[in-house]
């Protein structure tokens, strides 16, 4: 298939394909990457393209939600050396409803990962899926220090159009729980660590120019959520370096500038986040070792970026309150929680929360096919002539 390339903005190249089977604010990123000099009555009828073409998309590229990787604890401890890590990729059909008694049913095995991993970063544009570090099981003997782990560099990208995986040019550092997101066309990696240290890298990639150092994360941490906002990238709460959840809240506006804003009322660790109608919404994670409670949050947090200011939204706790676990947020403002820990054991609960609706509570969603967690997932489109 033909790509698209425009030669002064270096950002990571789309195809036409691409372009049609985004859904906003993703095709804005599609456009920026491939389309930045196009002329303003281009740009004027992108949208009606993209309305007219519509259903005829949704019937033949049907949005998904794809979960990825993660592990399981077969014997667990306070330090999760027995984890098995998981290289399989399942997906669920996002755009209807499902009921819950069909049960793992209702989710389809893909094409398997190139490798096994856990905790690692993914994000989707299009029929395309990225996965970007993790962890996996380190084949020399136990080291405590090390947990078990050593982390990965490697950048993978799944096209769902040719059912095929690539490898992309390894990240820089080799890191995981990091975050990344899209911004502005590229593609944004934050924080993590590398099994010894918590980091504050910031790498960007884009097609001509593979990655880039940026300005570094105030706060080193891992286990962090990365939200974008326009070109605005929003870093949350995550794990300090003396291992303590962080309140901290940065943003980044390209190409260096790093400031503070409020910070959440609590602080929480390996907690999750998504952007939908201009606000940011933040959930899951823990917020220190001790009592039952600590373990895992059920509040559902809403930051407004304009007013600065910070809502519990109290008709939205999490039914089952874990960490670790995978989120997507599909293209009609659904919000799907899978899997996570509770303590030291993976869990097979799927949640669901339309964010349009948030008082209306969360549904529950069909189980998965097997517990885990430090999983990923996102939500793509993937071709229903496959099906």
């Amino acid at each position: 298939m033909q790509h698209v390339h425009h030669a002064a903005s270096g950002k990571v190249t789309a195809s036409f394909l691409d372009v049609l089977s985004c859904e906003p604010p993703a095709a804005e990123v599609v456009f920026a990457a491939g389309f930045a000099g196009c002329c303003g009555a281009a740009q004027a009828c992108r949208q009606s393209w993209y309305v007219s073409l519509r259903p005829l998309l949704s019937r033949l590229y049907p949005h998904r939600l794809c979960l990825l990787g993660g592990e399981i604890v077969e014997s667990p401890s306070a330090f999760r050396a027995s984890a098995r890590v998981l290289g399989r990729v399942h997906s669920l059909d996002a755009s209807c409803e499902v009921a819950a008694s069909r049960g793992s049913v209702a989710w389809l095995q893909e094409l398997p990962m190139p490798s096994c991993r856990s905790f690692m970063a993914v994000l989707a544009c299009g029929v395309k899926v990225y996965v970007l570090g993790g962890q996996r099981p380190s084949k020399a003997p136990f080291k405590l220090r090390h947990l078990g782990f050593y982390p990965l560099a490697s950048f993978d990208c799944f096209d769902a159009d040719v059912q095929a995986w690539e490898s992309l040019q390894p990240m820089p550092t080799a890191r995981r729980g990091l975050a990344a997101t899209f911004a502005d066309g590229y593609i944004y990696a934050a924080g993590g660590s590398n099994c010894t240290d918590r980091l504050n890298v910031l790498e960007r990639y884009s097609s001509k120019h593979g990655w880039e150092t940026m300005p570094p994360l105030p706060t080193a941490r891992e286990g962090l959520a990365l939200v974008s906002l326009g070109q605005r990238l929003f870093a949350i709460g995550g794990l300090g370096l003396s291992g303590a959840p962080l309140k901290d809240v940065e943003v980044f506006e390209p190409p260096s500038r790093w400031t503070k804003l409020s910070s959440m009322p609590h602080g929480f660790g390996n907690c999750s986040a998504v952007s939908f109608g201009g606000k940011i919404y933040v959930f899951g994670g823990y917020s220190g070792i001790g009592s039952e409670e600590a373990w895992r949050q059920t509040a559902l947090q809403q930051f407004d970026p304009q007013e600065q200011c910070w809502h519990a939204l109290g008709g939205a706790a999490l039914p089952h309150p874990r960490w670790g676990s995978a989120v997507a947020l599909d293209a009609e403002g659904r919000l799907f929680v899978c899997g996570g820990y509770k303590e030291l054991r993976a869990s097979r609960h799927v949640e669901v929360l339309d964010l349009r609706r948030p008082h209306k509570g969360w549904r529950t969603g069909p189980m998965l096919p097997g517990a885990c967690a430090g999983c990923s997932a996102t939500s793509v489109r993937l071709p229903g002539f496959l099906r």
